[in-house]
C-alpha cells in the first residue's frame, strides 16, 4: 500500500474517531442540562436564562480561542487546556453548588473552553493536507450519527440508574 494512501486512511479514521467522541461528550451533555436544572429545582425561566448565557458564551468562544491559537501559533496547546478546563467545568458542574451563581460560572467556563471549532480546524486542515479534503463531510456525519446514538442511550442510562 502507498504510503500516501495509507496516511490518508489514518488521518480520516482518526477525524471520524475524534468527532464520534466528540459528539458523543455533547450527547451526554446538552440534552440532560435542562433537565438537571429542572431536577436541582431552577423553574424553566432560570433554566432558559441559564441556557441563554451558556449558547452566547459559546457564541463568541471560538472567535476568541481562534484568536488566542493564532496569537500565540500553539493550537494543540490551546486546543489541550481548553478541553481540560471544559472537561473540569462540566465535570464539576453536578458536584457543585445549586445556586444560580455557581451553575452560571461553570457554565460560562464550560462554554467559553468548548473547542469544538479548533477541532474542526484541525481536522479539515489535516484532511487537507493529505488531499483528503473532500471528506470532511463524511467524518463530520459520524458525530451527527454519535450524538443520535448517544443522547437516547444516556436518556435511557438515565432512566435505568436514576
Amino acid at each position: 500500500m502507498d504510503a500516501s494512501v495509507a496516511s490518508r486512511r489514518r488521518i480520516v479514521v482518526v477525524s471520524s474517531i475524534a468527532y464520534f467522541l466528540r459528539f458523543v461528550a455533547l450527547g451526554a451533555f446538552f440534552p440532560y442540562l435542562f433537565l438537571w436544572l429542572d431536577a436541582t429545582g431552577h423553574d424553566p425561566l432560570t433554566s432558559s436564562a441559564l441556557g441563554a448565557m451558556y449558547r452566547s458564551v459559546a457564541f463568541v468562544s471560538p472567535l476568541a480561542l481562534g484568536a488566542l491559537a493564532d496569537l500565540t501559533r500553539r493550537h494543540r496547546a490551546v486546543f489541550l487546556a481548553g478541553l481540560v478546563v471544559n472537561a473540569a467545568a462540566v465535570f464539576l458542574l453536578p458536584l457543585s453548588d445549586t445556586s444560580i451563581p455557581c451553575i452560571a460560572a461553570l457554565l460560562c467556563l464550560a462554554a467559553a473552553s468548548d473547542t469544538g471549532a479548533l477541532l474542526d480546524a484541525m481536522i479539515v486542515r489535516s484532511l487537507a493536507w493529505v488531499g483528503a479534503a473532500s471528506l470532511a463531510p463524511r467524518t463530520r456525519s459520524l458525530g451527527a450519527f454519535a450524538w443520535c446514538l448517544s443522547a437516547p442511550l444516556f436518556g435511557l442510562i438515565s432512566r435505568v440508574c436514576g
